[in-house]
């Protein structure tokens, strides 16, 4: 997913690129603003994209740490029980974080 979001950066600089030669253009005024208001509503629709699938990647993050950090304390000894307890519950706490932001 990281690379789908590098890539979606770049399509919105390539749009940016595009909404200047628009506004400079010889099109008939009517014409010219009708297409820069579609290219920036498609900017805009892309950064909201970008915005989603980077809350969703750091959810689904949070939720894996989360059960890593669970699986931990299951599995921990007399000696490690109190960190990997410790560890299990601020993971727990950001996946709660995350997943309320996110919904």
């Amino acid at each position: 997913m990281e690379n789908y979001l590098k890539g979606g950066d770049d399509r919105l600089k390539k749009l940016s690129d595009a909404i200047i030669p628009v506004a400079v253009s010889e099109l008939p005024g009517a014409e010219k603003s009708a297409v820069k208001v579609y290219l920036e509503g498609l900017q805009e629709l892309l950064r909201l994209q970008i915005a989603v699938n980077r809350k969703q990647l750091a959810v689904s993050s949070a939720l894996t740490t989360a059960k890593d950090a669970t699986n931990d304390l299951k599995n921990s000894d007399y000696y490690g029980y109190n960190y990997a307890r410790k560890r299990a519950s601020d993971s727990l706490a950001e996946a709660y974080a995350s997943g309320r932001d996110h919904g």
